[in-house]
């Protein structure tokens, strides 16, 4: 019997796990009454993707439908991420390996305000305790990977090696995740190589979208404390830009309350809610400074000023 295909580390089966991670997201009747959780899986790729461009813009409304289907694809290790991330780019690796290496504050901060905005960490579920488990878990069975491999993941940018990560007993949760999301870019490159290991992840279900059902992170015997750090560049991000608008999930407008205000007025009866308005009466024309309201009466305009 040959032997069983080792897991691989990639960007791709690394999402898997932290995509798995993410905080609750709106049930389908809080969704159909207009809830918005903006915890996308594109939404949280983007946010992923500042650690390497701090000012990716957003996308288009033409790039939309585009940039969904490159995230599915990332995810499932089919392709690098698409030309919107970027993450198969040689320019913007080699500058994302150096911020890592001389200026890891900028890619750590990026890191911590992924985390804040999307994964359901220091709460009774936990879910960062697991993802942590599970991505030492995933480490430990990647074959490929030497244990003498150095990672990132020290919360000062210090490194630590296969080795010394699978027996630790406490590990920073931004700046390890930071560390091996690294890894998978710069080093292993090649999402592709992480297919099998994501179909085990996440069975094919005849055509219905494919869920993580492996729980590496809740099957693991591993006595690992998640602990959390925060990076100094949070205090002065000078790419840090205006308020993100939502993806891909519609929002209701809002509502102008005022505009439902003396609903209870006679009927026949306009409200005016603008102090100034201009009326034609008759065959001459006449500017009222203040109208309070126009009356219809056997077809003629009376104005109380």
């Amino acid at each position: 019997m040959p032997n069983k295909e080792p897991y691989r580390l990639c960007g791709g089966t690394f999402f898997v796990l932290v995509s798995n991670a993410r905080k609750p997201m709106p049930s389908k009747d809080e969704l159909y009454k207009g809830t918005v959780s903006g915890l996308s899986e594109p939404e949280a790729l983007l946010s992923l993707a500042k650690t390497l461009i701090p000012d990716i813009p957003q996308p288009l409304q033409t790039e939309m439908k585009s940039l969904k289907d490159n995230t599915r694809d990332f995810k499932a290790c089919i392709r690098n991420g698409g030309t919107f991330y970027r993450f198969g780019d040689a320019a913007v690796l080699k500058t994302f390996d150096d911020r890592v290496k001389n200026q890891y504050e900028i890619p750590l901060a990026a890191m911590v305000e992924f985390m804040d905005g999307f994964l359901d960490v220091r709460t009774s579920t936990k879910k960062d305790e697991y993802l942590i488990k599970g991505l030492v878990e995933l480490l430990d069975a990647d074959t490929t990977i030497d244990g003498k491999e150095i990672f990132y993941v020290r919360e000062d940018g210090g490194t630590m090696t296969k080795d010394q990560i699978l027996s630790a007993k406490e590990l920073c949760v931004p700046s390890f995740l930071l560390g091996l999301w690294h890894y998978a870019l710069t080093v292993v490159k090649d999402n592709t190589v992480g297919q099998k290991t994501y179909d085990e992840f996440c069975p094919k279900r005849g055509g219905s979208e494919r869920v993580y059902t492996k729980m590496l992170g809740e099957n693991s015997s591993r006595d690992i404390k998640p602990t959390y750090c925060d990076s100094p560049a949070l205090d002065d991000l000078n790419w840090r830009s205006a308020p993100e608008e939502r993806i891909y999930e519609d929002t209701e407008p809002e509502i102008d309350e005022s505009a439902f205000q003396d609903q209870t007025a006679a009927p026949g009866t306009v409200v005016n809610n603008n102090p100034f308005f201009l009326n034609i009466s008759g065959g001459t024309n006449t500017v009222y400074g203040h109208v309070d309201k126009v009356e219809i009466k056997n077809g003629r305009s009376e104005v109380d000023e």
